[in-house]
């Protein structure tokens, strides 16, 4: 009743114009439903036999002789099909040479062409169940159905795909394809048209209810590893056209545009890609094994050269920065929970045929570790950065201020130096405080990457998985190492960095209290620290406290379990060592001074 009313405005709904004629064709339809094949055909033939005189004149409908032909003789209907199949792939691949050598993305068949290749496909696709229990139509199906039908199909679908209202129906007529052929077009289409979270849950959707179970993940693999694997933008695009490119750009800038503009569009294409794998729990857990690969090959690509004076520290690196949005705001929340309670696991290693795309309870372990591993380096580094910023913005020195305007030796300029020495030990305790808080974070942060349990980015998966193939368990393990050495060999020399600068700003902290108050700055100190008459350990305030972290530092990279030399060369341990060398001279000069 709803498509009626709608119907009758002057301007109906789209989809609604033809609601009169649908209604029509079912009710003549639904005696001849329920007919045999026999029987069907003997009434069309004897209809046919009552209408053939006046059918010649009415060739203004391009199905008309097909329906003609049909009616009449299978050897008509066979060269009305061949013909008009081979002009319509024709025409659709010229058309297609020619919209790609224009830059263009205008439908490939033009109104009439549409209609007819929707009939005869539907001709076809009828045919093909008559042929199939009939032996009598062998011919037809020899020489018609079965070297036509599939490309005929294949066309059909790309017209399905050109039009957006009617993608809701491509997977439905995918299904009919080979396996093969299926999956390839489904990806191709996916990958090319599909750029907004509503298409791609609707497509999945639409997927799960028509193609066999777990497809839907098998091509969504495909999709999001050609994504991660391309070298450009247009590679994985499979050769979008430019209309395509202009909408997927459209779409990417999305719900946190400012953000996305600091990310370059190569990457931002692989981010989103990922969502295919984060609309239905169940892929949750394939959706952190594309995380993982995404992390790796964004931290494999930073620059890591440096200058001959100092290592790179990577904080101006584009990889790096778009690997921290990724993980921290691209993904959703509770992305672990998610992939942990989604499905998608098999809690043994039995495998029946319903769970040939799930992963063991082992593989998901090992992904799952590594997606931590790379998390603790990615969170390490910015207690680096705000480290960095924080100690080029803070200065180790505070201005003294003294009342002058008392006389001196007078109660009042007692009382007023008393006021004015609290001031500076509070502005100082403050900075100080601030600096060695962040530091701590810091130093924490990476010795915990440093001394990671079970060591950091080491897997004992080398054998091929239940869902991934041997070439991507190899190629995982050799990226793996690779990050391995280029991230453990980074963090040492930060941590160092951070310890030593650390002691070179409290050096001037207390250089500068030593200046204006020489005899009493001991004094000062302790009431900086507060330190109380029983405690031994040393004050964070002091130098010689963070020189003395880099020998925890350097006892770490000695133990065997860690495996950390193996991950620097020969140059950067004898570097390592050099620095601490000067370590330990700078110790015995804190040691030697009065303070």
């Amino acid at each position: 009743r709803l498509l009626v009313q709608t119907n009758n405005r002057k301007y109906p709904l789209v989809g609604t114009e033809f609601e009169s004629e649908e209604k029509e064709q079912l009710s003549c339809t639904e005696e001849i439903s329920i007919m045999d094949d026999g029987t069907f055909l003997r009434n069309l033939e004897q209809e046919f036999a009552k209408k053939i005189d006046s059918s010649g004149d009415s060739d203004d409908l391009p199905w008309r002789p097909g329906m003609c032909a049909f009616l009449s003789n299978f050897h008509d209907v066979q060269s009305f099909l061949i013909g008009n199949i081979t002009a319509l792939l024709q025409n659709a691949e010229e058309s297609k040479r020619d919209d790609n050598d224009g830059g263009g993305s205008k439908p490939f068949l033009n109104e009439e062409e549409e209609v007819l290749l929707r009939f005869i496909f539907h001709l076809i696709i009828f045919l093909d169940s008559l042929t199939s229990s009939n032996d009598t139509l062998a011919e037809l199906r020899e020489k018609v159905i079965v070297p036509y039908r599939n490309d005929l199909l294949l066309l059909y679908l790309e017209h399905l795909m050109v039009h957006k209202t009617l993608w809701k129906f491509t997977c439905l007529y995918a299904s009919l394809l080979p396996m093969d052929a299926m999956i390839n077009s489904l990806t191709q289409f996916w990958i090319s048209s599909v750029h907004d979270d509503n298409g791609r849950r609707m497509i999945l959707n639409q997927a799960r209810d028509y193609l066999s179970e777990g497809l839907d993940l098998v091509i969504l693999r495909k999709i999001v590893r050609a994504h991660i694997s391309a070298e450009s933008e247009s590679d994985s695009r499979m050769n979008m056209n430019s209309s395509s490119v202009s909408m997927m750009k459209r779409f990417t800038l999305g719900v946190e545009r400012g953000l996305e503009q600091l990310i370059p569009q190569d990457d931002l294409i692989k981010i989103h890609s990922i969502r295919w794998l984060c609309i239905h729990n169940e892929h949750y857990a394939d959706a952190l094994v594309c995380a993982n690969m995404l992390l790796r090959q964004l931290l494999l690509d930073v620059d890591a050269s440096g200058s001959d004076e100092e290592i790179d520290d990577w904080s101006d690196d584009t990889n790096l920065r778009t690997a921290k949005l990724f993980k921290s705001r691209f993904l959703p929340r509770d992305f672990v929970g998610k992939a942990l309670n989604g499905g998608g696991i098999l809690a043994g290693e039995e495998m029946s045929e319903a769970s040939a795309n799930n992963m063991s309870l082992k593989e998901f372990q090992d992904y799952l570790h590594e997606f931590e591993a790379i998390g603790c380096f990615l969170e390490a580094h910015s207690g680096y950065e705000a480290w960095k910023d924080l100690i080029v913005s803070l200065s180790p020195t505070v201005p003294f201020h003294t009342n002058s305007k008392f006389a001196p030796g007078s109660l009042e300029s007692e009382i007023a130096m008393k006021r004015d020495k609290r001031n500076y030990i509070q502005k100082k305790r403050k900075h100080g405080l601030a600096l060695i808080k962040v530091a701590e974070v810091s130093y924490q942060s990476m010795m915990e990457l440093l001394t990671y349990e079970s060591g950091f980015l080491v897997s004992d998966s080398t054998e091929p998985g239940i869902v991934h193939p041997i070439d991507e368990i190899r190629e995982r393990s050799t990226q793996m190492h690779s990050l391995r050495s280029k991230c453990l060999s980074l963090v040492v020399f930060l941590t160092y960095r951070v310890l030593t600068e650390t002691a070179q700003w409290m050096n001037d902290f207390v250089e500068d209290i030593v200046q204006l108050f020489r005899d009493e700055a001991l004094d000062i100190l302790q009431r900086i620290h507060m330190i109380q008459d029983d405690e031994d350990s040393p004050s964070p305030f002091l130098p010689e406290s963070w020189h003395a972290k880099t020998f925890v530092l350097s006892d770490a990279l000695n133990e065997k379990n860690y495996g950390i030399l193996n991950c620097l060369n020969g140059e950067e341990i004898e570097y390592f060592q050099s620095l601490m060398n000067d370590t330990a001279k700078y110790l015995k000069e804190c040691e030697e001074r009065s303070i």
